[in-house]
Order: C-alpha cells, then structure tokens, then sequence
C-alpha cells in the first residue's frame, strides 16, 4: 500500500492513497464479519446500479449524496485493515523519523474521529430492521449499519498499523518537493503526472477547499508533529 505524505500548508498533516481497500481477495471467499460488510455492500452497489425507476433512481442519489458526506481520507483508512505493507513517501526535505512521527499523530487523531462515530451509527443502526418492510433497497436504514461496521474496520485497521503488525516503511522522494516558486497548481499537476495520482486533485479541493493550499515548511511540519501527539 502506497502513502503520499503532502506538502501542503495545512494543520494536521494530509496523507493521501489511490490503493483500492477492495482489491485482492474475492469478497465471496473473506468470511466473518469484513465478507458480510463486502458481500452486502456489493449486493446493494449491484441494486442501484442503473436504476430504471423512480423511486431506484431516488435511491440512488440519496446513496451518491451520503457518500460524498465521508470524510475524504476513508478511502486510505479503510485500506488499512488488508495491507500487508504500508509504504509511506514523503519530500525529501523531511526526515524519515519526522514523517514517522507525522503518520502515527495522524493515525491516532483518526482513533479520536472514528471511535464516537462508531458509537453513534451502532446504536441507529437498529433503524434497517424497522425500516425492511420498505420496498427496493433499505438506503437509509443500512446505511447506519454500513457506517459503523466502517468505523470498526477502520479502527481495527489503525489498531494493527500502530501495535506494528504492518511493516511500514519511509521514503524521502524529491518529487513530493514544492520547487521555489512553483503555484500549488502547478505542483498538482506535476505530482499527479509523477506519481500517476488520478484523483489528486479533487481530493485535494475536497480536503482543503479554497483557491489553494501552499505547500508546507519543515518548520510547520515540526509544529504539526508536535501538536498531534
């Protein structure tokens, strides 16, 4: 599993993946509860896609929009509960031992977001029973179960990375370096080309809405590893 640790002028530190949590295994063979988390998921992806009507196609957009609600790192923090290897590449301007201590801050901040959020979505998720009689597909009741069975992953997934079950590597790499006087646009473009990171733009636009962000100094990624501990 590859990790970019980005340069951006933003407090705490941005972490960011293109790795698929999905990839690998067939959810059909995974047992317990991942395969029941994946096969469900998967049976209700099947449903909504290409609703033919009206009230599918509601459907739908009421999953779209409840998915566009998770935070955008989700994706990297879900892939953590399957990696077998973290490979974390940071700009060679900061130490390996600095982007260490900047991704176990990060992770333990993540413990502190996902552990209510667990709580909370555990206890409505009783709501899908209630709401089966509906007909088409239970959007509103199972996404509460979805949620918290997300949430128990994730944490499950932080649990192994930081008791150090997951070798994780460090690597400073010059391309994740802002060149003196480069716009944040043109280091977008630059690293998405280098790094093959399709989706880095709108993940950046959704993690640090405005203009742009400016990449950051060793100096605020003292101050952030720090402030995350």
């Amino acid at each position: 599993m590859k990790v970019f640790l980005l340069p951006l002028d933003l407090t705490p530190s941005v972490f960011y993946t293109e790795d698929d949590p999905d990839a690998g295994v067939p959810p059909s063979l995974r047992t317990g509860l991942r395969g029941w988390f994946e096969r469900t998921t998967r049976r209700l992806q099947t449903a909504l896609r290409n609703p033919k009507t009206w009230p599918a196609r509601k459907m739908k957009q009421s999953w779209d929009w409840l998915q566009r609600r998770m935070h955008p790192d989700d994706r990297l923090l879900a892939a953590l509960h399957s990696a077998s290897r973290i490979e974390v590449y940071h700009r060679g301007s900061l130490t390996s031992e600095a982007a260490r201590d900047l991704w176990y801050a990060y992770l333990r901040r993540r413990i502190r977001r996902h552990l209510p959020w667990l709580v909370f979505n555990a206890l409505l998720s009783p709501l899908s029973i209630l709401l089966t009689p509906l007909p088409g597909p239970n959007v509103i009741g199972y996404w509460f179960a979805y949620r918290a069975v997300h949430h128990l992953l994730v944490l499950l997934g932080i649990r192994r990375v930081l008791s150090g079950r997951v070798e994780t590597t460090f690597h400073p790499v010059p391309g994740l370096d802002a060149a003196g006087g480069c716009t944040d646009r043109e280091w977008l473009t630059r690293a998405t080309a280098q790094f093959a990171l399709k989706g880095l733009h709108d993940f950046v636009a959704r993690i640090a809405p405005g203009p742009t962000a400016s990449p950051v100094s060793d100096r605020d990624a003292g101050e952030d590893a720090r402030g995350g501990m």
